[in-house]
């Protein structure tokens, strides 16, 4: 029987064999594999941009106490992760850092027994860090700013904290890289036709 399609009659009589195949099979799948990755990229990257790691610095600027001039500091959290509520109805958020400098020495996440991002229905409200016997850090309570007590060998310290506007976000790039991946198969599959 003859069929229409000239293809049709070659395949019939030289049908493929195991190897070509799974070289056609391959081929025509690469499209939709490449095609696929790249979707699923595309609707992960929103999330992805949403995940983010928040950085921002702050400043102690002490009320009293043998401070001298305004001491620096940095910290970030990940925004993504889901805070823990705390006894006074805050909302907490772990640190991924913390550093304060002190001049000859400073202080780390490390040394801290507790380090969170405190937060309120308004958003970010301060810090809740402690190293025992030397620093706490505390949020705002109602009309109260953040504060700080600070305790060096030349005495205690006590103040306000001010933190730095505006955060910066640095995005997870698990979306992009997916979309990154699609593209790259689709130019391979390209460059072998």
């Amino acid at each position: 029987m003859h069929h229409p399609d000239p293809a049709f009659d070659t395949t019939l009589r030289n049908p493929p064999t195991g190897k070509s195949m799974r070289q056609s099979l391959a081929s025509s799948l690469a499209p939709v594999l490449a095609a696929t990755v790249v979707a699923l990229g595309a609707a992960l990257a929103p999330v992805a941009a949403q995940a983010a790691i928040v950085q921002q610095g702050f400043t102690l600027a002490a009320d009293f106490g043998p401070v001298a001039g305004p001491l620096t500091g940095s910290f970030s959290y990940d925004d993504a992760v889901t805070p823990t509520a705390s006894p006074f109805g805050d909302s907490l958020v772990p640190l991924s850092s913390f550093t304060l400098d002190l001049g000859a020495t400073s202080l780390g996440l490390g040394d801290a027994q507790e380090a969170f991002a405190a937060f309120n229905q308004d958003g970010f409200i301060g810090l809740v860090v402690t190293v025992d016997g030397v620093l706490t850090l505390s949020p705002s309570v109602g009309s109260n700013s953040p504060f700080f007590a600070l305790s060096t060998r030349a005495g205690e310290s006590m103040g306000t904290v001010r933190f730095a506007d505006p955060q910066v976000r640095i995005s997870e790039p698990a979306g992009l890289a997916l979309v990154a991946l699609g593209l790259a198969a689709l130019r391979l599959r390209r460059r072998r036709s």
